[in-house]
């Protein structure tokens, strides 16, 4: 038998950076080379002097708002059809308004806390304060006289 002598295969380190060709000399003309880092932008200027927060209405609530004012009369709320929970409940604190029933506006209960639940309970409290104001207006109630 022959023995076969195997030759020793040197190879480079692949994660070796000399087996790139990256020397020292070519890694700090990368660093060099590198742009300088951003600089850090300004804070907001605020103004010293802050108002009170203010509420803004806007869209159907602030239309059923102008036609309170404007016309005495409480009008509908509406909805996209593909949202019929919140229309059915919306129908029925119109009814309830409208009927001057103020405590079947105050305890109707709205849940969830998408938009449009939100929306309808601010309905309600414009529902509530309509009723309350047709009572008052009402002949023979006590506000009238």
């Amino acid at each position: 038998m022959t023995k076969t002598t195997k030759k020793k295969m040197t190879k480079a380190d692949p994660l070796a950076l000399e087996a790139h060709g990256l020397t020292d000399d070519v890694l700090a003309a990368l660093m060099a080379a590198q742009p300088a880092p951003m600089p850090k932008p300004a804070a907001k200027a605020t103004s010293a002097v802050k108002g009170p927060a203010v509420k803004r209405e806007g869209g159907q609530i602030a239309a059923v708002l102008d036609a309170i004012k404007t016309d005495g009369v409480l009008t509908a709320l509406s909805f996209p059809e593909s949202n019929y929970w919140s229309q059915t409940h919306a129908d029925k604190l119109l009814t309830l308004a409208l009927a001057g029933d103020m405590k079947g506006v105050l305890e109707y209960k709205v849940g969830g806390t998408n938009t449009y639940a939100k929306r309808l309970r601010r309905y309600q409290e414009i529902c509530l304060q309509f009723a309350q104001s047709s009572i008052d207006a009402a002949p023979g109630s006590a506000a009238a006289a």
